[in-house]
């Protein structure tokens, strides 16, 4: 399967997306979703945690309970504005969701079975970044894509962006929740994005990226003008 023969494969269709923080459907699936919505389809979000801990773009102090308030504001604008039909928040502890796998995933099924989805998003075996949350999502979202015979697609970077994208987002740790990235997988499905739409999405996250007309965060740089998935089998 080439990227042109299955561009359009996740348009119109009813999609589950499983992620972990507010702003990973921003950079990844955001522009997917619109289109979704322009096509007919709907596509629901889970977002396990309100990144309680990623404050590395604010210059002022705020408590876990502040930025959680922060953070949960930025994704329910962001996904209004990239027409996600429905998002759900399960609260889970930012950088422990992988502590509590079962309940998790548990958590995900019953929101699977409410909104009977044709397919499920999520991210790779490594989260792509290898953070452990991402990685509590691919487990959850594959488990349920086998035992409900859904097709499964992870989000992956631009082909000919793998690896500078991966070693931008390396230099960004700053928390020890992370695993190794495991070996790119190929792409198989192209979304083309406008630049303008992907700009504006991660603009309404201020908290997480310093994305302007004038400088952009490295670690986004080709994204902005499509999103990549692979067919998982």
């Amino acid at each position: 399967m080439t990227l042109e023969q299955s561009k359009h494969t996740l348009l119109n269709k009813r999609i589950l997306v499983i992620v972990a923080h507010p702003d990973d459907e921003g950079f990844l699936m955001s522009g997917m979703a619109y289109l979704n919505a322009q096509a007919g389809g709907q596509t629901t979000l889970i977002c396990a945690t309100l990144g309680e801990k990623g404050t590395s773009h604010l210059s002022y102090p705020v408590t876990p309970k502040q930025m959680k308030s922060i953070r949960k504001r930025e994704l329910m604008n962001a996904t209004r504005y990239a027409k996600f039909s429905k998002v759900y928040i399960l609260n889970f502890p930012d950088g422990g969701v992988k502590q509590q796998q079962i309940s998790f995933s548990k958590q995900c099924e019953v929101i699977l079975k409410r909104v009977q989805p044709e397919l499920v998003i999520s991210f790779g075996p490594d989260g792509m970044t290898g953070h452990r949350d991402h990685i509590a999502c691919w487990h959850a979202a594959r488990a349920l894509s086998k035992k409900y015979s859904l097709p499964f697609y992870m989000a992956t970077p631009a082909p000919r962006r793998h690896t500078s994208i991966v070693k931008a987002l390396l230099r960004q740790r700053v928390n020890p929740h992370y695993d190794d990235i495991v070996p790119y997988q190929p792409a198989t499905v192209k979304i083309p994005v406008r630049r303008s739409f992907k700009r504006r999405v991660l603009r309404l996250y201020p908290s997480q990226t310093n994305v302007s007309r004038k400088r952009t965060t490295p670690s986004v740089t080709g994204l902005f003008t499509a999103e990549y998935f692979a067919l998982m089998k």
